[in-house]
C-alpha cells in the first residue's frame, strides 16, 4: 500500500491513517490438568479432567487481569446394559463446562465443530467463547449386534449462556449381512441465537452388494441448512441445500483387478429472493478401473465427464477429466516403459504481474533501462547471472479473469539397459552390456475451450485458442555409463513452451546436442571432455527487444588431479561462440581459462575454490538486454571471476557456512558479494 501525507488545516488532522507500530507485548499462557478414570465394575466405566488456565495479554501491564483465570471441565459415564452372545448395549453421557476465561493451547475441539453447529454464520464462535460460558452435554446408546453391525444415536445440547441454544441428534448405522453392507451418517440441528434460528439437515448414506465377482452400490447425500435473520426474517445468503443420488457396478478385486463405471446426479440449490431455489444440476459419468497389475506391467484408467446445467443459463458446460498409466517391463526388466495420458477441464487466470525491488541478494531478476528513460517497463527485467545484481522479484497481481480450458498431458519414457548380460558368455550381448538408452517426451498442452471444445490428440496444435504449451524431449545414449572408463555420453534435447499472459504470449525454444567424454588416465588423473551444440530462440509477441535466435557452439575440456577420494584439483579450458540470427546479429567468440579445487576433511572441513579468466569478444550493444544474456552478465574484454565456498561442522548439530563470489571486468571496479551463517540443526 501507498500512502500520501497531507498536511493539517488549523490543527485539524485531514488524512485517515496515522503511522503507528502496533508493539508486540510479551504474553504468557499456563495450563494446569487433572485427569483420571474409575472402573467401579467392568460395565461402568467413569473419566473426568480438570484444567486450569492463566493467561496474561501483556506482561508489561496490570489492566484488565481480573479475567486472567479461567476454568474447564468434563466428564463422561459409560455403562454397558446388556451383555450377551448377540447382543452388547451402552448408554453413555458427557458433559463438558468451558469457562469464558479459559484458554487452551490447541484447539479443543475438531475443526468441523463450527459448522457442524451453525456457529460460523450465526455468531463467530470465538466471540462467544471470550464472552460467555460454554456448556456441553452428550447423551447417547450405542446398540451391537456380533452378526450384523452397530447402530449409535446421539443426543446433544450446546448453550452460551442466554447467547446460543442448539441441539443436535445423530444416527449412525454400519450394518452387513450375507453380502450386503449399508452405512449412513444423519444428523439434524435445530438452533437459536441472538441473531438467528437454524435448521440443519444432514444425510450420507451407502449401500452395497457384494457379488462373488463383483459389487453394486448405491450412495445417496443430502444437505439442507436454512438460517432465519429473527431482525427482519430474511433467509441468510449462505444458505444452501443439495441432493446427489450415485449408482455404480464394478467386477473383479479393487485390490488387484477391477472395473467399475458409474453415475451421479446431483441438484444445487441457493437463496434466490429470499427463498431456497434450485440454481443447477449436474451429470456425472466415470470409470475407474485397473485392467493389468503384476510384476513386469500395470494399467490404471479413470475418466469422469460431467455436463452441468445452470437454471438462469440454457448452456450447458462440459468437462472432461480422463487419465491412463500404463507401465511394462520386458525382457528381464532390460527395457522399461512408463506411459501417462491426462486430459483436464479446469480455467487458467489471465495473469498479470509486476517487479518489485528487494534488498541486494534477495531477488531474481535484474533490470536493464534499455532506452535510458528512467521508467521500469516490463520487458527491461530479465533473470539476474549473478546474486548481486538480484534486485527484483516478480510478483503476480490480483486476478478476476478467468479462462476456461481444456487440458491434454502425456508423457513417455523409455528405459534400455544391457547391464544384466555383462556377465553373458555370448560376445554380442558382452558388447551390448556397456550400452544404455534413456528417452523420455513430454508434452502439455492447454487451449481455450470456449473456442476448441474437447480434442483428445495431444500432439495437434490448434493455430487459434492455444494458450499454453510445454513440450519436452530428451534422449541420452551411454557407453559405459558410471564406470569412468572411456565413459561417452551422447543426449539430444528439444523443448519448447509457450505461455500467454495479459500483454501476450512468450514463447521459448531450445535445442541441444551434447557430447560428453569421461575416462580416468590413471589412478591420479581424469579427464573429461564436453562439447555442446544448441539452438535458442526467445520470441515474445509484443517485446521486439526481448527477441532472440541464439546459435551457441560450445567445446569444453577439463583435465582433474585425483589426490584421494575427498580432495581434487581442475584445469579447464573453454571455448565457445554464441551468434544471434535475427535483430542486430550480435555475436560473441569467448575463451575461458580456470583451475578449481576442492577439499574435504573427515566430513568436518568441506572447502571449495575457483578462478577463471574469461575473455569476451562480443560484436553489439553490450547494455542490451540480448547483450547481458549472451555474455551472460559479463562486459566485453577481459573479466575475471573467482569464488570460495567453506563449510565447517563444530558441533554434531551445529554448522557454519561462508560463501564468497567476486568478479572483475576491464571497465568496471571489483564486486565482491559474500555471506556467512550458522546454522543449528534440531
Amino acid at each position: 500500500n501507498i500512502y500520501e501525507y497531507i498536511p493539517p488545516s488549523n490543527g485539524i488532522k485531514q488524512g485517515n491513517y496515522d503511522p503507528i507500530i502496533k508493539l508486540v507485548s510479551p504474553e504468557k499462557l499456563q495450563i494446569a490438568v487433572i485427569n483420571g478414570n474409575y472402573t467401579p465394575n467392568e460395565k461402568t466405566t467413569v473419566k473426568f479432567e480438570i484444567a486450569s488456565s492463566k493467561s496474561d495479554k501483556n506482561l508489561f501491564s496490570n489492566i484488565d487481569d481480573n479475567n486472567n483465570d479461567g476454568l474447564a471441565t468434563k466428564f463422561s459415564l459409560s455403562n454397558q446394559i446388556v451383555k450377551s452372545k448377540l447382543w452388547d448395549i451402552y448408554v453413555k453421557g458427557n458433559l463438558e463446562y468451558i469457562d469464558k476465561n479459559f484458554q487452551s493451547v490447541e484447539m479443543i475441539y475438531n475443526p468441523e465443530f463450527n459448522r457442524d453447529w451453525n456457529l460460523d454464520s450465526l455468531v463467530s464462535y470465538s466471540y462467544i467463547n471470550q464472552n460467555k460460558n460454554q456448556l456441553l452435554l452428550k447423551t447417547g446408546i450405542d446398540l451391537i449386534n456380533k452378526n450384523i453391525g452397530e447402530i449409535n444415536y446421539n443426543y446433544e445440547n450446546l448453550k452460551f449462556e442466554k447467547q446460543y441454544d442448539g441441539t443436535r441428534q445423530l444416527l449412525d448405522m454400519n450394518l452387513k449381512t450375507k453380502g450386503i453392507e449399508y452405512i449412513s451418517n444423519s444428523s439434524i440441528l435445530n438452533s437459536e441465537s441472538s441473531l438467528y434460528e437454524s435448521e440443519f439437515l444432514r444425510s450420507y448414506n451407502t449401500l452395497k452388494i457384494n457379488y462373488k465377482k463383483g459389487w453394486s452400490k448405491i450412495n445417496f447425500e443430502a444437505e439442507k441448512n436454512l438460517k432465519t435473520n429473527l431482525i427482519d426474517n430474511r433467509l441468510a445468503y449462505s444458505n444452501h441445500a443439495y441432493k446427489s443420488y450415485e449408482l455404480a457396478t464394478g467386477i473383479g478385486d479393487i485390490k488387484n483387478k477391477y472395473v467399475e463405471i458409474g453415475y451421479k446426479k446431483r441438484i444445487n440449490d441457493s437463496v434466490i429472493s429470499n427463498r431456497l431455489q434450485k440454481v443447477n444440476s449436474s451429470n456425472n459419468y466415470y470409470l475407474k478401473s485397473q485392467i493389468l497389475k503384476d510384476a513386469n506391467s500395470n494399467l490404471n484408467m479413470f475418466i469422469n465427464y460431467r455436463e452441468m446445467k445452470r437454471e438462469d443459463d440454457q448452456n450447458i458446460d462440459k468437462y472432461l477429466n480422463s487419465r491412463l498409466i500404463y507401465n511394462q517391463k520386458l525382457f528381464d526388466q532390460i527395457v522399461q516403459s512408463n506411459m501417462l495420458y491426462e486430459t483436464n477441464s479446469g480455467n487458467l487466470p489471465q495473469q498479470e504481474y509486476t517487479y518489485v525491488e528487494v534488498e541486494p541478494g534477495l531477488g531474481s531478476y535484474k533490470w536493464i533501462d534499455i532506452n535510458n528513460n528512467g521508467i521500469q517497463e516490463l520487458e527491461e527485467f530479465e533473470l539476474a547471472q549473478f546474486q548481486d545484481e538480484g534486485l527484483y522479484i516478480r510478483v503476480f497481481l490480483p486476478n478476476q479473469i478467468y479462462i476456461n480450458t481444456y487440458q491434454n498431458r502425456f508423457s513417455q519414457s523409455l528405459i534400455v539397459n544391457f547391464h544384466k548380460w555383462s556377465n553373458s558368455e555370448k560376445k554380442f550381448r558382452k558388447i551390448l552390456s556397456h550400452f544404455s538408452n534413456q528417452s523420455q517426451y513430454i508434452i502439455d498442452k492447454k487451449t481455450n475451450q470456449d473456442i476448441e471444445s474437447f480434442n483428445f490428440n495431444p500432439f495437434n496444435i490448434p493455430v487459434n485458442g492455444l494458450l499454453g504449451l510445454i513440450t519436452n524431449f530428451k534422449n541420452s545414449l551411454h557407453y559405459n555409463r558410471g564406470k569412468q572408463d572411456f565413459s561417452t555420453t551422447y543426449s539430444y534435447s528439444l523443448n519448447k513452451s509457450k505461455n500467454t499472459l495479459s500483454f501476450g504470449y512468450i514463447e521459448n525454444n531450445l535445442e541441444s546436442n551434447q557430447l560428453n567424454f569421461t575416462h580416468k588416465l590413471n589412478t591420479n588423473w581424469l579427464i573429461d571432455i564436453n562439447s555442446i551444440k544448441e539452438n535458442k530462440e526467445s520470441v515474445s509477441e509484443n517485446f521486439d527487444g526481448k527477441n532472440y535466435n541464439l546459435d551457441q557452439l560450445k567445446v569444453h575440456p577439463k583435465m582433474t588431479y585425483i589426490f584421494n577420494e575427498s580432495n581434487r584439483l581442475n584445469f579447464y579450458y573453454q571455448y565457445s561462440t554464441n551468434q544471434n540470427t535475427i535483430g542486430n546479429l550480435e555475436s560473441l567468440k569467448q575463451q575461458k581459462i580456470g583451475i578449481s579445487s576442492s577439499i574435504s576433511n573427515s566430513e568436518k572441513i568441506n572447502f571449495s575454490c575457483e578462478f577463471n579468466y574469461i575473455n569476451n569478444s562480443f560484436e553489439g550493444n553490450p547494455n542490451s538486454i540480448i547483450g547481458y544474456v549472451i555474455m551472460e552478465g559479463l562486459q566485453a574484454g577481459s573479466n575475471y571471476t573467482w569464488s570460495l565456498t567453506a563449510q565447517r561442522k563444530l558441533t554434531k548439530s551445529l554448522d557454519l557456512n561462508f560463501s564468497y563470489f567476486g568478479r572483475k571486468s576491464e571497465n568496471s571496479n571489483s564486486i565482491h558479494n559474500g555471506n556467512i551463517q550458522l546454522r543449528a540443526i534440531f
